[in-house]
């Protein structure tokens, strides 16, 4: 215990007027820097955030009116995403300079302790109080400072990523809470429909959106009559208004050694695809989300097939529904004759 001891005395009482000088000189460096880049950071973001803010508003003062203009609603929002995803550099920026404050606070928290504690210089009372003075205060600026930022960070009313905006986000802004708020802000703002065109080598699938929403699971459970159905699950984990995805591999047991059913024979099974009995289910990648369902709307021409959300119903999911959901990854399944043929889908415009 003794030679720890020891060892902690030699470590702060070692620092020579060398170890002072460097650091002294480093310091006054990086002080020059830290109000510069306090006022860039805080101006910038704090024009973000009022930008942002002012988008929010606008929002809630046009779905306010019965005869809002949809159009204009998904442009603002878009500009609020487009305004919260710039901030992905403010972000790495605030973490970088808490990283530095950290390591500035402990190596002046040592070199203070080293001063005070050092044997040879015989320190006043006075000195000893304005050193210990003089590096608290220090100390407390590189803390203020990151509190500082973390604090102007909070003023963007909704949380976006670079990525897009989260459902969980998406559903605060529009403050969604029951099958009413679903059916107004899903089916005429955010308008998520998927497109399947029939005139192809090979199945691809588009699922568009109005708004750049990412962070959920969304599954198609499509039937064709009591023999065949078609399970489509998209993992949407970035925001984008169009993604198109396609047959990348087939997933099968290869011991099972059974027929794998050609990818483009399914196209026949989406033309005849029964409206009535097909159903959709959405859930945010986050375990508090509740999952939502609702029916699907389809329109038909010679070249596609164009499913959009209809009426929402908020249950829990079980069974299969709900492994699916859990699942990573996007993938299409053709169920037929009590046998389940799996293909994996890639999203192709990453």
């Amino acid at each position: 215990m003794d030679v720890i001891f020891e060892l902690i005395k030699d470590f702060f009482t070692g620092m020579t007027n060398y170890g002072y000088m460097y650091i002294n000189g480093l310091t006054a460096i990086i002080a020059a820097f830290v109000p510069l880049t306090t006022i860039i950071f805080a101006q910038y973001y704090d024009k973000n955030a009022e930008n942002a803010n002012e988008s929010l508003w606008r929002i809630k003062d046009k779905l306010a009116k019965t005869d809002f203009d949809l159009f204009e609603i998904q442009s603002i929002f878009k500009k609020m995403v487009y305004v919260g995803g710039n901030s992905a550099f403010f972000n790495f920026a605030i973490t970088m300079f808490s990283i530095i404050c950290g390591f500035l606070i402990l190596l002046w928290s040592i070199a203070g302790i080293s001063y005070v504690s050092g044997m040879e210089l015989k320190l006043s009372n006075t000195d000893t109080i304005t050193v210990i003075s003089a590096t608290s205060i220090f100390i407390v600026l590189l803390v203020a400072l990151p509190i500082m930022f973390f604090v102007i960070k909070k003023r963007v009313p909704i949380k976006i990523k670079n990525k897009g905006c989260p459902l969980e986000n998406y559903n605060k802004v529009f403050e969604i809470r029951d099958t009413e708020g679903y059916n107004k802000y899903y089916n005429q703002i955010q308008n998520i429909q998927l497109t399947i065109p029939l005139v192809t080598t090979n199945i691809k699938l588009n699922l568009n959106q109005a708004i750049p929403i990412s962070d959920y699971h969304i599954l198609y459970n499509l039937k064709v009559d009591t023999r065949t159905y078609i399970i489509i699950k998209l993992n949407i984990s970035r925001g984008m208004t169009s993604s198109e995805y396609e047959i990348s591999r087939t997933l099968y047991k290869w011991w099972n050694k059974e027929v794998i059913v050609n990818p483009q024979s399914i196209l026949n099974d989406f033309n005849n695809l029964d409206e009535s009995s097909s159903m959709v289910y959405m859930k945010g990648f986050k375990k508090k989300l509740q999952p939502v369902s609702c029916q699907v709307k389809m329109d038909y021409t010679t070249e596609q097939v164009k499913t959009s959300l209809s009426r929402f119903i908020i249950h829990s999911l079980d069974g299969e529904n709900s492994l699916l959901m859990k699942s990573r990854g996007s993938m299409l399944i053709l169920c037929r004759d009590n046998k389940k043929y799996t293909y994996k889908l890639k999203l192709k415009n990453k």
